[in-house]
């Protein structure tokens, strides 16, 4: 992001762990650029009880099935899926791919072979990739996947894989061109594999034993371009919003839609550096510089937008330690606890308020537009209640990433809007996907009750949305606490839910979010 052509400052977003992996030879493609709750003894240490609530928390994320295991299975599943699905959407009879042709490559290992050329460890390393000349599937079986695993969880295998499957069965069906809509359309075949799996239609596996779909998206979208990179750059395979998309119509529309790419490609965002200095800079703004701009876009915005929005001049920037004066929202009394990690929208006093320190830890994870994206949401909630929008949490929370989404879409070069305040730089729709994931995972974690409905997007000051949950000031006693927590987050859209509900917005503005909510 950058500021508009009527003043003299940029700001741009430099996307985090952007690695650019290039494709190896002989055709094919490649990766790509704490209370005990009573369950246990009685007598452990408070520090005993956090610890296996983290385990028990990791292995949500991760999984519980062993990392050669997970192979074996993942492996053993897309040989079928193909088996079934290659006839029915392409027409032609499924060869599995040889046992002896999926390598787990390792150093020390003799040299692979593709299409006549040796391939090195050293050349492979940190890649997996597929050979269509000799019909294999290689990965570093030595750093990659096991990192990869110990990270992100099994599921994050399994994407990878079913990436390079896709780029197996083009080869099968005669399609060979190198380029972007190839990654895609491999991005997207992965996205169809895992609504097969999340539809409970593997007899390989459980869901369960493999992680959250989330945690595997963070570390499959690694695996990006670099800010700047152009599609039409060899070896390129997209942003990581590009390529959520490409995911995202293979989960929604399934293989069929894949099959429809290299004559139908989906819409790609290309953005590019405003100049050297923008270049060599990142294009970022120091953190306090962004505020002012943000808030006069948004506000202009959503003016333009709603009829019935009201303008807001109360922005109450605050320090989570300093109780003292943090700001309270109508009657409610001020709980610290729920002031963490969050930006929000009071309803009943017209004003928004967020955790300096927590988004200037974003900025810094992110860049600009991640703290950006949860001030937008707090607007968000604004406009919902201007609107007097009433639904459940889930559906609120998505509405407000969805509105947020129809802001940053209208924002130049992008958008339309001549007057706005800044414009999209390379590696900010990356920075948004980055943010909701973090945000996602924050939302999931170990919450206050009441506080995911901050997270959500949902203004606080009122009961709208919140469908039914708690007051804030119940008694209740800590078991109860903890389940109606526990409900609470299970009930929170996951982070892949709200990219994709962001993206909505993006690309077709604020009717489509409007339409969110009855």
């Amino acid at each position: 992001m950058r500021l508009s052509g009527r003043s003299r400052h940029r700001v741009g977003l430099v996307a985090v762990l952007a690695l650019l992996l290039a494709a190896c030879g002989g055709g094919g493609g490649s990766l790509g650029g704490g209370e005990s709750d009573g369950a246990a003894d009685d007598d452990r240490t408070d520090g005993e009880a956090q610890d296996q609530q983290d385990q028990e928390e990791d292995e949500e994320e991760r999984g519980t099935l062993p990392y050669d295991e997970t192979i074996e299975v993942f492996v053993a599943d897309l040989q079928v899926y193909w088996a079934e699905l290659m006839p029915e959407v392409y027409g032609e009879e499924y060869e599995p791919i040889p046992e002896e042709n999926l390598i787990a490559f390792e150093r020390g290992d003799p040299d692979v072979e593709c299409g006549g050329v040796e391939i090195s460890y050293d050349e492979l390393e940190g890649n997996a990739f597929y050979c269509d000349t000799d019909d294999l599937i290689v990965w570093d079986n030595d750093q990659l996947f096991p990192e990869l695993y110990d990270r992100y969880g099994g599921f994050v295998i399994g994407l990878t894989l079913a990436h390079e499957w896709g780029h197996a069965i083009q080869a099968r069906v005669g399609v060979l061109e190198e380029d972007i809509v190839v990654e895609q359309m491999a991005d997207c075949s992965a996205g169809a594999w895992v609504q097969h799996v999340e539809a409970g239609e593997s007899d390989e596996f459980d869901l369960d034993q493999l992680g959250t779909l989330d945690a595997a998206l963070s570390g499959f979208l690694q695996y990006r371009d670099p800010p700047g990179y152009q599609p039409d750059q060899p070896g390129a395979h997209g942003s990581a919003f590009d390529r959520v998309n490409a995911f995202q119509e293979g989960f929604e529309q399934e293989e069929e839609r894949c099959a429809e790419y290299p004559d139908d490609p989906p819409a790609v965002v290309a953005l590019g550096f405003g100049s050297q200095d923008d270049f060599e800079s990142g294009g970022n703004l120091a953190y306090e510089e962004i505020f002012d701009l943000l808030i006069t876009d948004l506000d202009a915005y959503w003016s333009d937008e709603i009829d019935d929005y009201d303008s807001i001049d109360d922005l109450e920037p605050y320090d989570v330690d300093d109780g003292d004066e943090l700001p309270q929202c109508g009657d409610e009394d001020v709980d610290p606890d729920q002031y963490e990690e969050t930006a929000f929208y009071c309803a009943e006093d017209h004003f928004i308020a967020w955790d300096d320190e927590y988004l200037e830890d974003l900025y810094d994870a992110t860049g600009d537009l991640g703290p950006a994206v949860l001030l937008a949401n707090a607007y968000s909630s604004a406009v919902q209640a201007a609107l007097e929008v009433e639904g459940e949490r889930r559906e609120i929370g998505l509405q407000a990433d969805c509105l947020s989404g129809s802001w940053v879409g209208s924002v130049p070069p992008i958008g339309p809007r001549d007057e706005a305040e800044i414009f999209l730089s390379p590696g900010d729709l990356d920075e948004v996907v980055q943010a909701l994931l973090l945000e996602g995972g924050a939302a999931l974690d170990d919450i206050e009750p009441g506080n995911e409905d901050v997270i959500a997007g949902v203004s606080r000051g009122t009961d709208e949305g919140t469908d039914g949950g708690g007051d804030e000031g119940d008694e209740t006693d800590d078991g109860d606490e903890g389940d109606e927590g526990n409900e609470q987050r299970e009930d929170a859209a996951s982070a892949f839910e709200r990219v994709q509900t962001f993206r909505t917005g993006f690309f077709d503005g604020v009717d489509s979010c409007l339409d969110l909510v009855e």
